[in-house]
């Protein structure tokens, strides 16, 4: 569960075994979107972020009236299956497989920037 917006955000498993993204005022509860697969339900600014897909995994984001896709940082039929998704003021930061070099890396809100953590450290530099 996670509050932007003015919204309260949660996923359930339906009975076909999807997971689908509510939205609630306190009042009524709306159903978002639907997915195959969906993790993690983090706020950061006026959006919620999480993990989804149909098939592949990706970061989304929901402010309650617009979800879409964020970025797919392995590209098409690859899984980058985001994780430890972690707002800090306002940036939100989360961990990725890539496609180019197979290694976890974190990646920025911003989606410009993407810091390659398995390179610095196997090269011994800070």
């Amino acid at each position: 569960m996670a509050v932007a917006n003015g919204w309260i955000f949660m996923w359930i498993l339906n009975n076909n075994n999807h997971h689908q993204l509510w939205k609630s005022d306190g009042i009524e509860i709306t159903l978002v979107k639907e997915f195959e697969y969906m993790n993690e339900l983090v706020a950061s600014k006026t959006n919620v972020f999480f993990a989804a897909g149909s098939p592949e995994t990706e970061l989304w984001r929901s402010d309650g009236s617009t979800t879409e896709m964020v970025v797919d940082v392995s590209g098409p039929s690859y899984t980058s299956n985001p994780a430890h998704l972690t707002d800090v003021n306002g940036t939100l930061f989360f961990t990725a497989y890539s496609k180019t070099n197979g290694i976890r890396t974190l990646e920025e809100r911003r989606y410009t920037r993407r810091i390659e953590f398995g390179d610095r450290h196997q090269s011994g530099k800070q």
